[in-house]
């Protein structure tokens, strides 16, 4: 653990992680160009080629594995981050996303925050991506973090192991990598709290 970021390797497991991408696949028709921001319209590759399905909490099969994520959110935010979040407000499709990086398309993610700084009274506070693919399934990808205390940041092949858990905030600056080859999932959820005061 360290004092912008929690990690913990294998927090999910083999048979959760392909739940997840299972999921994924099989909603895929569902699933959209990612954005910046909420907008449709905001779909910008230069910015952002991945393809993002927003996921239902309450979903019967995987709910066990969203109320462990966000337990160990809270709990982390307790003892760690100390942002004001309401958790029931958290819990909208929104703020749980399947993501599929494709190497055939050199998916990724430029340097970003993920909160939203504008119009609005709830806002992002807490982030966690878990990664769900082997490393053996794709290439790249890496997962940047730039944060103030980047001696003491984990380095990108720390974070690379399936079922990994990253819990940071929001406002720390994140990068992925584009993905060479093969395909990686991420599960992202995000948790919100009144604006920042």
């Amino acid at each position: 653990m360290l004092g912008e970021i929690y990690y913990k390797n294998k927090f999910l497991d083999e048979e959760q992680c392909d739940s997840l991408v299972n999921h994924f696949k099989e909603n895929r028709e569902q699933a959209v160009r990612s954005t910046i921001g909420f907008a449709p319209s905001r779909v910008n590759l230069q910015y952002r080629i991945s393809k993002s399905l927003v996921v239902d909490q309450d979903d019967e099969k995987l709910k066990p594995i969203f109320d462990e994520v966000t337990l160990v959110a809270k709990h982390m935010n307790e003892e760690l981050f100390l942002f004001d979040i309401d958790w029931n407000h958290s819990k909208k499709n929104k703020n749980c996303v399947l993501c599929e990086f494709d190497g055939t398309e050199k998916a990724f993610w430029t340097k970003h925050q993920n909160v939203n700084w504008i119009g609005n009274n709830m806002q992002r506070k807490l982030c966690a991506t878990i990664v769900l693919s082997e490393t053996t399934e794709y290439e790249g990808g890496d997962i940047i973090m730039y944060f103030a205390t980047s001696k003491d940041l984990p380095k990108p092949i720390e974070l690379r192991g399936k079922g990994i858990l990253l819990l940071y905030p929001a406002f720390r600056y994140i990068e992925f990598f584009p993905v060479l080859s093969g395909h990686k999932y991420h599960l992202d959820m995000y948790w919100e709290g009144p604006h920042w005061r």
